[in-house]
């Protein structure tokens, strides 16, 4: 399968970063041209990602919108999306190509573009049909194991917990700077199983997702991303007095 799509029927109100914002959440990008149509109003882009499993997410956002247009996706060598992601390297980290389609939608709606429910239903039948794949989970017990070990080590947990406490006493800025601390790093807060990781892995773990839960959990995600912006501005503000 290739590895680089073409988009039509982009609104030519949309930007160029717009557009490439949007299919990165689909994974790392190779090669981008976003060029005007020559018979239409809209703008035409070319895509090559570095991976397939990249393309075959940006197959599915046929008619999502971006701007104030429904666009169009497809492959370059019009080869269908069917078949199991390829195998990849060990890495340290799991990419955005590696994680489950419905979290990768979620991102996508948390960021504000939109997608129609057919399109996450798509992706949830993909999840559901290939399963969460085994990098992931491997993924998500090797951040808890090297954190829990790093822990007993070097009481992470408790030194986390104790520098939220003590700016909070401090300064009074409660549950901002507490924030702040506890989301020092994803990998720390998703095996701290703090509320906010318990909640992620969870919804990268499950196959019983349904379009609701998307639709709830990018609301969850814009929310975690404003009150991280706003507790990025009151630390700072605080620092500086």
């Amino acid at each position: 399968m290739t590895r680089k799509i073409i988009v039509t029927d982009i609104s030519a109100t949309a930007s160029e970063k717009t557009v490439k914002d949007f299919f990165l959440f689909c994974g790392k990008i190779k090669e981008f041209e976003l060029l005007k149509e020559e018979t239409t109003d809209k703008q035409i882009a070319y895509v090559t990602f570095e991976r397939e499993t990249a393309a075959k997410t940006a197959l599915m956002l046929t008619n999502a919108v971006i701007g104030d247009s429904q666009i169009s996706v497809r492959s370059a060598d019009d080869l269908t999306t069917n078949g199991a992601d390829e195998v990849y390297d060990a890495e340290e980290e799991i990419s955005q190509e590696e994680k489950p389609k419905s979290a990768i939608f979620a991102e996508i709606l948390a960021a504000g573009y939109q997608l129609s429910d057919h399109i996450i239903q798509k992706g949830l039948e993909y999840d559901n049909t290939y399963g969460i794949s085994q990098r992931v989970k491997q993924w998500l017990q090797t951040l808890t194991s090297n954190l829990w070990d790093l822990d007993a080590k070097y009481k992470v947990v408790e030194t986390i917990t104790e520098k939220a406490t003590v700016i909070d006493a401090k300064f009074a800025v409660q549950d901002k700077v507490k924030y702040t601390a506890a989301f020092a790093q994803d990998k720390a807060n998703m095996a701290l199983q703090t509320p906010i990781g318990k909640r992620v892995a969870s919804f990268y773990t499950s196959t019983t997702k349904n379009v609701a839960d998307v639709h709830t959990e990018a609301r969850q995600l814009a929310n975690d991303k404003k009150a991280q912006r706003e507790a990025s501005v009151e630390a700072i503000e605080v620092a500086a007095q």
